[in-house]
């Protein structure tokens, strides 16, 4: 029977990872892992596995997702200090100007 159970090639296993994915219950970040990222980076650049060794229960692409985000939010934060998107010549957009679904556009009916 064990014998039949492993003949698989590892299905076991692969079942076993897959239903764990499944119960892993997303956890929010914390100000510190954000600055252990941060100063990891610096240290180490984007060795994203090694970083995740200083992080016990973050994978390596969750790490490198947050890293990512962390410097989007940076990117916002820059945009609306300096008020950039003020100084674009871009017209306002009128609550009829769209509406989607082809009504509201020109020709449409």
């Amino acid at each position: 029977d064990d014998a039949k159970r492993h003949a698989g090639g590892g299905d076991i296993s692969a079942a076993g990872k897959a239903d764990e994915r499944k119960k892993a219950e997303r956890i929010g970040w914390t100000p510190n892992e954000d600055a252990i990222i941060a100063q990891s980076v610096q240290e180490l650049g984007h060795r994203w596995f090694l970083i995740a060794e200083r992080l016990p229960g973050r994978t390596d692409h969750a790490i490198r997702n947050r890293w990512h985000r962390l410097l989007a939010m940076k990117q916002d934060q820059q945009v609306q200090r300096t008020g950039i998107l003020d100084k674009l010549d871009i017209p306002p957009l009128h609550s009829g100007q769209y509406q989607g679904g082809g009504r509201g556009c020109a020709g449409g009916g």
